[in-house]
């Protein structure tokens, strides 16, 4: 049985910006920031569906997270980062 976390709007605004923060952080580049912001966009869409019960931007966010308390050499820590 599948279920969703209720998480309020506001919520979900939070995590939304946290997301795109973290690509731009990713990126380390304004332009390659833009070139793919549309894709990133559509990503936060995806994340966002109702029908998502678990793997959701709440899921996304709580990994990146738990990467960032992890004591790890930092081309681990790149590659853990895209793969989430």
């Amino acid at each position: 049985m599948a279920f969703r976390i209720s998480i309020s709007k506001d919520t979900e605004g939070v995590f939304e910006a946290f997301i795109r923060e973290r690509f731009k952080q990713c990126l380390d580049n304004t332009e390659a920031y833009e070139y793919f912001l549309p894709q990133i966009e559509e990503v936060i869409q995806y994340y966002n569906e109702e029908h998502r019960a678990y793997h959701n931007l709440s899921h996304i966010y709580s990994m990146l997270n738990v990467l960032d308390s992890l004591e790890i050499d930092s081309f681990r820590k790149i590659c853990l980062e895209w793969a989430i």
